[in-house]
């Protein structure tokens, strides 16, 4: 049946890998674009509010310091046009060098625009004032930073306005604008990206999915044939090819000669577990209670002995009774699964059998026989949860060797490709070298995995914890000073570590590669050591957004990450790292930013530098 079906399959096959595919990636997609939009947008406010604030910096004073002792009794028209003279070539110089953007100075005193740079396109404007409704009103009024979008002097633009201060007093404001249609032309370029790549990826996607169906429907043809052979003859073993595939034939096989091992077992267990009985009169008392019933009621005999049985489960009245219910209609009933709900709130599986006591034709009263059947499930579902985690564990590691050795020769090659093209193929060339980082990627994930899953050993030295600081902090120095930002250690404090210095190396690696990350252009990250009675800790600020509170409690999870590219390991693996020294990795919110601290037990300064045992784990990390 299953080769009869086997094109029909095929398809569905393919239908389930589309929507499987497609879905997930159009709904990331989605987010993906709208996350980019918000980040276009941020970034163009950035850029437009850096400018404004700069042509505030370089008013130095005031206008009225611009201006010569005979312009200072000049007309207004006269002010304003000897103020765009010396103003003009500034806003003119800024603006060549960002084209399509507009910047100049507004004037409060004089209610005029001074300077509009580039000043060959928008230099006619000097002189007007602002309509009163233009939100430069509020600026002016309010002293507090703007950003407009929608129709102004220059048209529908993205307008980032900011308050002139000198001395208390606002003496007017600078602009740096953009038009809107710019800005949405780069948003439809690089949607139009995103399309595309998610189109090619539906249809390498599918495309592989159908071959490798193709290798697994032979597979599973055999696969099928054996079981049924299995089930016929549970002494037929499944043919085990070589790869990853064997491993599930392999595992059957396993599976089928344990639980051949087990049958008897459990069987030997249930049959020794003594069944509770119970025993009503015609009155519908209670007149047998063995011990076995005492265990899984938690009900002494005494309590119950002739006494109605329904006051039994009186705390429950929900609880329906089979026996009530055959002593009542005479109906027998025959091995049901129940829960019988006792005093304490526990609910006790139970499977349950009832008849009729007779004498002859005469009714006497009712039976019931209640078996006990938590121990068997926790038996049964004990033996699930082993096979399956065995065959994760199996599963697991056949896949990392499968998925490393094809990693191997597609960088192998890749790096063939780079060195066959020619300097001046230079598109060819970014390709291949794309190739092989994301190779190379991958394989850092699979070793983390691997890392994180299996510790390896690892050796300890008695080291100053500024040591790894100072060891580590230039692997991050080029990228603050590219983004500007201010890198600063305090090693006042000395404190000795016994700890495998690579390893918290990895640990600081990871946290400073974070910060820079968070860390706004032109903010600041502040180390600082500290040395406790007890411990050694090692304080990371970095300025910038704090930690949501929806994101506090799953940061340290494996896997979790923020990041569009994050594999969310970073912290995780940092964290299991500082646990095997007794160590903690904790973090808080700052007003403007976060800290992260590490904690590490100290020891004793005499055995610096000293070998001092092997350890149980070794990992390495990667951002999060």
């Amino acid at each position: 049946m299953w080769k009869d079906k086997h094109l029909s399959f095929r398809v569905q096959y393919l239908l389930i890998v589309l929507l499987s595919v497609a879905l997930p990636l159009l709904v990331t997609n989605y987010f993906m674009i709208k996350q980019a939009e918000q980040s276009l947008l941020e970034e163009k406010e950035n850029k437009l509010f850096g400018l404004a604030k700069q042509l505030d910096l370089f008013l130095e004073k005031d206008y009225d310091a611009l201006l010569t002792s005979e312009e200072h009794g000049a007309s207004r028209a006269e002010k304003i046009m000897a103020l765009n003279r010396k103003l003009s070539p500034l806003t003119d110089r800024i603006a060549a060098l960002y084209p399509g953007v507009g910047i100049g100075y507004y004037s409060k005193e004089l209610d005029a625009v001074v300077a509009y740079g580039p000043s060959q396109q928008l230099g006619q404007k000097v002189g007007e004032p602002i309509a009163p409704d233009h939100p430069g009103r509020s600026v002016l009024a309010t002293g507090r930073d703007t950003l407009y979008i929608g129709q102004q002097m220059r048209g529908d633009i993205m307008n980032a306005m900011h308050a002139i201060s000198r001395d208390g007093r606002v003496i007017g404001y600078t602009w740096a604008n953009e038009l809107t249609t710019d800005v949405t032309t780069q948003m439809m370029r690089m949607e139009r990206n995103i399309y595309l790549i998610l189109f090619i990826g539906l249809i390498l996607a599918s495309l592989a999915s159908y071959r490798l169906f193709s290798h697994v429907a032979s597979f599973i043809d055999n696969l099928i044939d054996g079981i049924e052979k299995v089930g016929k003859d549970q002494s037929f073993r499944l043919s085990e090819p070589v790869g990853v595939l064997g491993r599930i034939p392999r595992a059957i096989n396993d599976m089928v000669r344990q639980l051949a091992e087990s049958r008897s077992h459990k069987e030997h267990v249930i049959s020794s577990v003594q069944d509770g009985i119970v025993t009503l009169d015609v009155n519908g008392r209670v007149t047998e209670w063995n011990p076995a019933m005492e265990n899984i009621t938690g009900i002494p005999a005494a309590e119950v002995l002739g006494r109605p049985y329904p006051e039994v489960y009186r705390h429950a009245p929900e609880f329906e009774s089979l026996l009530m219910q055959t002593w009542e209609t005479g109906i027998e009933q025959k091995a049901i699964d129940s829960y019988f709900p006792r005093r304490d709130g526990r609910r006790v599986p139970v499977n349950s059998s009832t008849s009729l006591l007779k004498n002859g034709e005469k009714v006497m009263g009712a039976l019931l026989v209640m078996r006990d059947l938590t121990e068997k499930q926790l038996a049964e579902e004990q033996i699930r949860r082993s096979d399956r985690l065995r065959a994760v564990g199996e599963l697991a590691a056949g896949m990392a060797h499968e998925i490393r050795n094809p990693l191997t020769s597609i960088k192998a090659f890749a790096q063939i490709l780079e060195d066959g093209f020619p300097e001046h193929e230079s598109n060819n060339r970014t390709y291949t070298k794309v190739i092989i980082e994301e190779v190379e990627r991958i394989n850092r994930i699979v070793e983390r995995l691997l890392l994180f899953a299996k510790p390896s050993p690892l050796r300890q030295a008695v080291v100053p914890f500024s040591s790894i600081v100072m060891e580590t902090l230039p692997l991050v120095e080029s990228e603050c000073r590219r983004k500007g930002i201010r890198l600063s250690f305090d090693a006042a404090e000395e404190a000795e570590i016994a700890v495998d210095p690579e390893l918290i190396r990895q640990v600081l690696l990871n946290l400073l590669l974070n910060a820079v990350q968070a860390t706004p252009a032109e903010g600041e990250i502040r180390i600082r050591v500290e040395a406790g009675e007890e411990a050694a800790s090692l304080h990371l600020f970095n300025e910038g957004e704090p930690i949501p509170e929806e994101h506090k409690e799953r940061i340290f999870n494996p896997f979790f990450s923020t990041k569009e590219k994050g594999v969310g390991l970073g912290l995780s693996v940092s964290q299991s790292i500082v646990r095997l020294y007794q160590g903690s990795l904790t973090f808080r919110n700052e007003p403007n930013g976060v800290t992260f601290t590490v904690s590490i037990p100290r020891t004793d300064s005499e055995r610096k530098g000293e070998v001092i045992g092997e350890g149980t784990s070794r990992h390495s990390g990667g951002r999060r």
